[in-house]
């Protein structure tokens, strides 16, 4: 996040919006909120349920590997389609279906299912490590927030994409997929 904020202060991309100190408030908290909600619930679901099972039947190594290629695909559909709300049994193939011939551009989304991918193993081996959910759990929490709050704040077209991201997808950049491997390497 740090780094981020360096380069978007010092490149001048920084774009604020004009809004009330109360508004920047309700957005603020509404990020914390949902950080927290959304860090909780995809650890739970990840590394608490999936990824747990996957080490038990598949050893670390390739429980790690599988549950972070499932988060990637699994966030990389879902971030380019919507569905409705409502019970939708077949949901799943629908969105692979409209994905794959409505799909968007392969570099775009490839860029995106690496740094998907780093994350998750990044998360994999926060559980693997620490044995509970809330080193994931904060971890997530915080992308989650740092994204939200750049998408109100970020000139998208300040650095290129490939190098940085975008304003929703920050780890969709060579930069994040660099601090990623750092920190699963210090991990």
């Amino acid at each position: 996040m740090l780094v981020f904020s360096a380069l978007s202060l010092v490149g001048g991309p920084v774009r604020w919006l004009h809004q009330t100190p109360g508004r920047w408030a309700s957005y603020l908290l509404q990020y914390a909120v949902g950080g927290v909600l959304v860090g909780l619930v995809e650890e739970i679901f990840f590394r608490g349920l999936v990824f747990r099972a996957m080490v038990r039947d598949w050893g670390a190594r390739w429980g790690v590997l599988a549950s972070s290629l499932l988060f990637a695909v699994l966030h990389c559909i879902s971030c380019s389609l919507r569905v409705g709300p409502g019970w939708e049994p077949a949901v799943g193939l629908r969105l692979l279906a409209a994905y794959f011939t409505d799909g968007g551009s392969v570099w775009a989304d490839g860029r995106l299912l690496v740094g998907l991918f780093l994350l998750g193993c990044l998360q994999s081996v926060l559980y693997l490590r620490t044995g509970s959910l809330w080193a994931g759990s904060g971890f997530h929490a915080g992308l989650y927030f740092f994204s939200k709050v750049m998408k109100k704040v970020y000139r998208p077209d300040a650095f290129p994409r490939w190098l940085v991201g975008d304003a929703v997808f920050v780890v969709s950049g060579v930069l994040a997929w660099a601090l990623l491997a750092v920190l699963l390497a210090l991990a």
